[in-house]
C-alpha cells in the first residue's frame, strides 16, 4: 500500500447541484487507500446549491475560482494539488470503483507516459429524454481511443504526472472549450506521449435533450475558434462544419444497428446542429465572445 502514488483528483464544477453528488459518492467509494488520494472540487461561480452539496462530503476540499471557464478552475485545482499524479474528471462523471487503482497501475507500467487517457462509457441518465439525442452521443461522443489516435485526451478521464502539467503551465484558461486538445498538443510538442488505458473507466451521462447538444456544440465551436482565431476566416469555419456534418450523416446512415427512421432522425438532428454551428460562427465573427455554455 505504501508504494502507491499519492493522487490529486481535480473536479471543476459550475451549477451542477444535481450530479456533483454522484461524482463525489463514486470518488468516496474508490478501491484505493483513502490516505493516498485527495479530491479537490473547484467551484467556478455556481449560483445554485452546488457548494452546499460538496460540503456534505468532508473528504473533498472545496476551492473557488471566480474567473469563468473550466480550464481556469482546473488550473486553480492544479495549483493546490499535492499529488505526484493529477487526475481530472468532470462534475457529471461517475468514476468506476477501480479508476484510481487502474491509473496507478498504468503509471507504474508506463512511467514515461505523459497522459494516461482512460475510457469514457456513456450511460442513460434518469428521467425523460430523446432517444435520437442519446443515439447521437453514442455515435459521436467520448471515443477516447479515437481521441488518443488523433493526439488528444478529454479531461473527463485524464491522468498525468504533476511534473508534466507543471512543465507545460497547465491549461489555457482563456479557452471555454478545447483546452484539453490544446494542452495535449503542447505536451506532445515537448515529446510527451499519450497512452490509452481502457481499465481506467469513467461513466458519463449521455445528453438526451436537443438543447444540451446545442449548448455543447456552441461551446465547442467557440473554443475551436478561440484557439485558432488568427488562422481561419469565418467562411473556413462554415466550410469545416459543413464537412463535419456531412461526414456525420454518412456515418449515421452506415449505422445499420439503427432503424431507417432512427437514421433519418439522426440526420435531421445533425442538420440542426450544423445550422446552430453556422449561427455561432457568424455570431463570433461579428465580434461577440464565445459562449461558456
Amino acid at each position: 500500500m505504501s508504494g502507491l502514488p499519492f493522487v490529486s483528483v481535480i473536479v471543476p464544477v459550475w451549477n451542477d447541484q444535481e450530479l456533483i453528488g454522484l461524482c463525489l459518492e463514486a470518488l468516496a467509494g474508490q478501491d484505493y487507500p483513502a490516505d493516498r488520494f485527495e479530491v479537490i472540487v473547484v467551484d467556478n461561480g455556481s449560483t445554485d446549491a452546488t457548494a452546499s452539496v460538496v460540503k456534505n462530503f468532508p473528504f473533498a476540499t472545496l476551492l473557488v475560482e471566480p474567473q469563468p471557464g473550466s480550464y481556469h478552475a482546473r488550473n486553480r485545482g492544479l495549483a493546490a494539488a499535492r499529488g505526484a499524479l493529477v487526475a481530472f474528471t468532470d462534475s457529471d462523471c461517475v468514476p468506476d470503483r477501480g479508476w484510481l487503482r487502474a491509473a496507478a497501475a498504468a503509471a507504474a507500467r508506463d512511467p514515461e507516459a505523459a497522459i494516461l487517457a482512460g475510457r469514457v462509457e456513456l450511460f442513460r441518465p434518469a428521467g425523460d429524454g430523446s432517444t435520437v439525442c442519446e443515439n447521437y452521443e453514442r455515435l459521436f461522443a467520448f471515443d477516447q481511443q479515437a481521441n488518443v489516435a488523433s493526439g488528444m485526451c478529454v479531461t473527463a478521464n485524464w491522468v498525468s504526472p504533476r511534473a508534466v502539467m507543471d512543465r507545460v503551465g497547465g491549461f489555457d484558461g482563456q479557452l471555454k472549450s478545447g483546452g484539453d486538445a490544446d494542452c495535449a498538443r503542447r505536451i506532445r510538442a515537448q515529446g510527451g506521449r499519450i497512452a490509452y488505458v481502457p481499465a481506467m473507466l469513467v461513466g458519463h451521462p449521455a445528453r438526451t435533450r436537443v438543447d444540451a447538444l446545442v449548448r455543447k456544440r456552441r461551446r465547442v465551436v467557440g473554443g475551436r475558434i478561440a484557439a485558432e482565431r488568427s488562422r481561419r476566416r469565418p467562411i473556413g469555419w462554415l466550410w469545416t462544419y459543413f464537412l463535419i456534418s456531412g461526414a456525420q450523416i454518412k456515418r449515421a446512415w452506415r449505422a445499420r444497428h439503427y432503424s431507417h427512421a432512427d437514421r433519418l432522425r439522426l440526420s435531421l438532428l445533425i442538420t440542426l446542429l450544423w445550422l446552430m454551428s453556422s449561427l455561432e460562427i457568424l455570431r463570433i465573427a461579428s465580434g461577440l465572445e464565445p459562449r461558456r455554455a
